[in-house]
């Protein structure tokens, strides 16, 4: 065998050797593209499912949120109306005839005198001159009605129209509301 010979086939070998070594690369490039390929979808797959969620969560949180602000919004805009409601009755009241007020004043004494022996009477300067003269009339700051007091002091009605129109408003609340709304 020559030179020539050995040459040749030093050189098919290489060349197979090199193909297989080639075929072989192709092979392992193609087994790792696949690999990356399907990581990716997994990964990609796994990244649009928390996405989903976290925008369900945000949109949840969000319409809650909303939610809560319109009931709160609705609570206020209900409790404005109702603040109306009793600040016009207590302007209502203010501005009743004398006839009216003496009426109601002579009514909250008497039904005052039912629970203790009435002496002082505090009123507003307006209705002083409609109690009776068998009553300590004192002026007090108030807008109408009376408070009754035993002739001690020891025993106090209060019929002023503030504190009735704050009992009737603690007391009611809830019909007040449900005939309202």
């Amino acid at each position: 065998m020559g030179l020539e010979e050995v040459k040749e086939g030093l050189r098919k070998e290489i060349e197979e050797t090199a193909a297989k070594i080639l075929k072989e690369a192709d092979d392992e490039k193609a087994r790792i593209m696949a690999l990356a390929k399907e990581e990716v979808d997994s990964f990609k797959k796994e990244s649009e499912a928390k996405t989903n969620a976290f925008i369900k969560t945000l949109e949840k949180k969000e319409l809650a949120s909303a939610n809560l602000n319109a009931k709160k919004t609705s609570l206020n805009t209900k409790k404005e109306m109702i603040d109306t409601v009793f600040e016009e009755t207590a302007k209502k009241l203010e501005s009743l005839s004398e006839t009216e007020r003496k009426k109601i004043i002579s009514n909250l004494i008497k039904k005052a005198g039912e629970l203790i022996d009435v002496k002082i009477i505090y009123c507003n300067k307006k209705d002083k001159a409609l109690i009776g003269k068998s009553f300590t009339v004192k002026v007090g700051d108030m807008k109408g009605g009376v408070i009754c007091e035993n002739k001690d002091g020891s025993s106090r009605i209060d019929y002023t129209f503030e504190t009735i129109l704050e009992d009737i408003r603690e007391n009611n609340l809830k019909d007040i509301a449900e005939k309202l709304f």
